[in-house]
């Protein structure tokens, strides 16, 4: 039904990825069109929105097969198999190739797959890193009144940190920026998107590109408190709105041009 919603005010983009390429032969045929990538111009420059499997020679190739050998032999033998999702290599590794692509081309690119949240080509890491440092720099300058709240957001930062290198053990990857001395943003990635208590979102709107993050009151409230962002609470429901990164697109394509 929300999908039909959307159709009907012809609003629905459906793009594919590698647990559904079998709707693009399905029999009868799906109900709505799909395309391997969506296309969105602005002042010249582009944006391409695609599911980023098209970025791993495996997928590309042998999706049948490692389907078929996880359905029937993988799972019933409880024979453990490790998803892009739960591998920092291989999500490394699916960046730098749509990375490097984006780059060749000077364009922007959002993708799935890897459920990783990348906004201007700076996975999580690295944009706590600069969150630090830039909080760090606000302490020094700031009135006593604020450095106590500012103290908080930088304790905060620093056990993300932490969680962050845990869950991806960083080891051969303990920067994101593709080995380049600037990160030029041109990736973007929303993560998850539906996490336990959370959904994240990239939104395009009024020439700027955001990363926006939504949850419930259950989520606790020194996160709602020192995480140096401002959660906005919906009219007349239990729901937050809080957006955790944003740039003008002019902005961003002037970038790529003048760093490719």
């Amino acid at each position: 039904m929300l999908f039909d919603a959307f159709a009907n005010k012809n609003r629905l983009a459906k793009t594919y990825g590698n647990y559904d390429l079998q709707l693009k032969f399905q029999k009868p045929p799906y109900d709505y069109q799909m395309s391997e990538v969506c296309k969105l111009s602005y002042e010249g420059g582009h944006i391409f929105i695609y599911h980023g499997h098209q970025a791993s020679k495996k997928y590309q190739r042998q999706n049948d097969l490692v389907g078929f050998i996880l359905k029937y032999f993988a799972n019933p033998l409880r024979i453990k198999n490790y998803a892009v999702s739960h591998s920092s290599k291989r999500q490394y590794k699916i960046e730098k190739r749509a990375y490097e692509h984006d780059i060749s081309r000077n364009q922007i690119s959002i993708i799935g797959h890897t459920h990783r949240l990348l906004f201007e080509s700076l996975h999580k890491v690295d944009r706590l890193r600069f969150e630090i440092d830039q909080l760090c720099r606000e302490y020094l300058i700031s009135r006593p009144s604020n450095q106590e709240s500012i103290a908080h957001s930088i304790k905060f930062y620093q056990s993300e940190l932490e969680k962050s290198h845990q869950i991806d053990n960083l080891k051969n990857t303990n920067s994101f920026i593709y080995h380049h001395n600037l990160a030029i943003p041109c990736l973007f990635n929303s993560g998850t998107v539906i996490g336990k208590r959370e959904i994240t979102c990239l939104k395009i709107s009024d020439g700027k590109m955001r990363l926006i993050h939504w949850f419930d009151k259950n989520i606790p409230k020194k996160y709602l408190q020192y995480t140096g962002y401002d959660p906005i609470l919906l009219p007349n429901t239990e729901f937050y709105k809080m957006v955790i990164n944003e740039d003008a697109l002019h902005y961003i394509f002037a970038r790529i041009k003048l760093l490719c």
